[in-house]
């Protein structure tokens, strides 16, 4: 809690003299003369600057005392002594750090003040105290006027808090810039040319860049998303100058925000009893939008190619040899042949996990798969004999090699055979190379349904996040991905059989047991020549589509393959909901090419950008 140690009527010397505060007190007010009036904190005045709070600006006073006096660091210099006596304007220089959660993500807010002083108590520190009771961590800084030198400082100020981000526990992630007036100039030029365009460190633009009031008309096409807001009554700014410059950016494909508030002059801040207010938790949920975005995003149509497809690898078994993985390798005899069944009883429940070799596990104990289907020894004629017993099997890593994740896999073959040497298992076995842990799942296919199939992915999964340690992985970052109807499978899996839901809500006979309680939780899914509907349909449903909470989702198919434009309609049906969504197309490929076609390497980059932000 902050202790209440200023009132309105402190004098503002007293706040800037106080001993915990130290040297660095005289920088809370402008240090450049001229551009303040009142003396008290009551009766605080800056130039240009409108909509004042003085209970803002008293509580501000009392977090930085309170804080202060805790032990906590308030402040930081981005400038070493050397620096300061060779330029001693540097002096005037430093962060002012409100802090939120640890490890959360960070955002530096610039006041304005014309380039000619920095109306921090306004302009900054009540956007940083905001956001730092958002949880995230703040930094208001205070530079050497001067769009120039300015700019340099805000450059030095963020190479400072990438050097430092383990002791200040902040996440250097889609980080996000905010700025008022000529603050918001300095964000807009950062984010447009990056720290090392004005003397920072090589690092990253900002994920988000957030401004106020200001007429700044440059962009670039390589320009992060923004959001602007002003009001139109500013005499400073104009709002459509600003509007205008964010519907260019949209028109490039730069996600923006813009908001024009009536009547409000130049200046507003956060704009506490005005149309404006509440308008920084809009500007936050924008940058929140921006955060997901850090998820790889693609969408290419190239040609394919066989260069990084992976043949078997010399430490596979001779069972589970496949040959070349390539579409021109592929015979009859590996699009039909099984997997090797598990030994003896075997099962995901009497079984433990044993990730240094090749494992198959029965994923139901005997008697107790859940059924809608009667399946008898008379019923011939299908790929499995009537007695089949779903089963995964997990694929050992490399050794000395930490996985990124999991990645359970579905072959296709339209419900009538499991095409594992060419989808699953090729395509298994290159997901290894790139660091994930893989399992393939043997489904049950026809006479069974969909819905059996999909209870049999849910199965592998709490097996798999049940052994999550074992297998030296996060229990959220897991995958499923199918091909053709293996992407069915994985589709019906995630849209009615995930999480908590049960066996028994299919078979109320079923009988459950300890794995049940294991949360069926996938973060992320991978279509192959596939689509969330039934065999030949994809549903374009939206409303159906978002019953499902469906995860980021990544699509591969060829401009050849009989479904291609269902394919199309519902990546942009996913799309248009929010859904996190990738693609290739492989130009001139038809239906079912495995592993074939140099897709897997940047699905298994994508993978690892949404484990990453999970």
């Amino acid at each position: 809690m902050t202790e209440k140690y200023f009132d309105k009527n402190t004098l503002i010397e007293d706040v800037k003299k106080d001993p915990v505060f130290g040297d660095y007190g005289r920088l809370i007010f402008p240090v450049d003369t001229g551009y303040m009036g009142g003396d008290t904190l009551g009766n605080l005045s800056l130039t240009w600057y409108s909509n004042i709070d003085p209970d803002k600006t008293v509580e501000i006073a009392n977090y930085m005392k309170s804080h202060a006096e805790q032990g906590g660091v308030i402040f930081y210099d981005i400038y070493s002594d050397e620096e300061k006596a060779s330029d001693p304007d540097k002096e005037d220089t430093g962060l002012f750090f409100f802090k939120g959660k640890p490890g959360e993500r960070f955002a530096i807010c610039n006041a304005g003040g014309g380039f000619a002083y920095v109306g921090a108590m306004h302009d900054s520190f009540p956007h940083a105290l905001e956001l730092s009771k958002m949880g995230y961590n703040a930094f208001a800084l205070i530079y050497r006027p001067g769009a120039q030198t300015a700019c340099e400082d805000l450059a030095r100020a963020i190479s400072f808090i990438f050097d430092h981000a383990d002791e200040l526990e902040v996440n250097t992630d889609c980080y996000s810039l905010w700025g008022g007036s000529a603050g918001a100039r300095m964000a807009a030029y950062l984010g447009t040319y990056g720290p090392a365009g004005f003397g920072g460190g090589d690092y990253p633009q900002p994920g988000t860049v957030v401004m106020q009031y200001t007429g700044h008309n440059e962009y670039a096409e390589t320009d992060p998303p923004t959001y602007a807001c002003c009001g139109t009554n500013d005499g400073i700014a104009n709002w459509r100058t600003m509007k205008q410059r964010l519907e260019a950016m949209s028109a490039v494909g730069i996600p923006t925000e813009f908001h024009s508030y009536e009547g409000l002059r130049h200046g507003f801040g956060l704009g506490t009893g005005t149309v404006a207010e509440g308008w920084i938790n809009d500007a936050a949920a924008f940058w929140e939008a921006q955060m997901t975005d850090k998820i790889m995003t693609m969408d290419v149509l190239r040609d394919g190619t066989s260069v990084d497809t992976v043949y078997t690898p010399d430490d596979f078994p001779s069972e589970y040899y496949y040959g070349s993985g390539t579409v021109n390798g592929w015979t009859r005899e590996y699009m039909l042949k099984r997997m090797p069944e598990p030994k003896d009883n075997e099962t995901v429940l009497n079984t433990a996990a044993d990730p240094t070799k090749f494992q198959a596990l029965y994923l139901w104990e005997e008697g107790n798969a859940p059924a809608i289907t009667k399946v008898t020894e008379r019923m011939t004629g299908y790929f499995d004999p009537w007695d089949f017993r779903p089963y995964v099997t997990a694929i050992p890593m490399r050794d000395g090699v930490t996985p990124k994740g999991a990645v359970l896999l579905m072959a296709g073959g339209a419900y009538q055979f499991r095409g594992n040497y060419t989808d699953a298992l090729t395509t298994a076995a290159a997901l290894r190379e790139y660091g994930f842990q893989t399992f393939v799942v043997d489904y049950r296919l026809h006479p069974y349904n969909q819905e059996e199939g999909a209870l049999d992915v849910a199965r592998a999964v709490r097996f798999v996040r049940k052994n999550a340690d074992i297998y030296g992985i996060d229990p959220d970052d897991i995958a499923v991905m199918g091909f053709s109807a293996g992407a069915i499978q994985a589709g019906e899996f995630l849209m009615h059989y995930d999480e908590d839901v049960l066996p028994s809500a299919l078979d109320p006979s079923y009988v459950p047991d300890e794995l049940d309680e294991i949360p069926a939780h996938a973060s992320a899914d991978g279509m192959i020549y596939g689509f969330y509907g039934r065999l030949s349909v994809g549903n374009m449903d939206k409303n159906w589509l978002s019953e499902g909470n469906l995860p980021p989702t990544f699509y591969v198919y060829g401009t050849e393959d009989p479904f291609y434009r269902q394919f199309n309609q519902q990546y942009q049906v996913i799309k248009d909901m929010g859904i996190p969504v990738s693609r290739i197309v492989l130009d001139g490929w038809p239906h079912g090419f495995g592993s074939d076609g140099g897709w897997v390497k940047d699905y298994a980059d994508w993978l690892e950008s949404v484990f990453s932000a999970n």
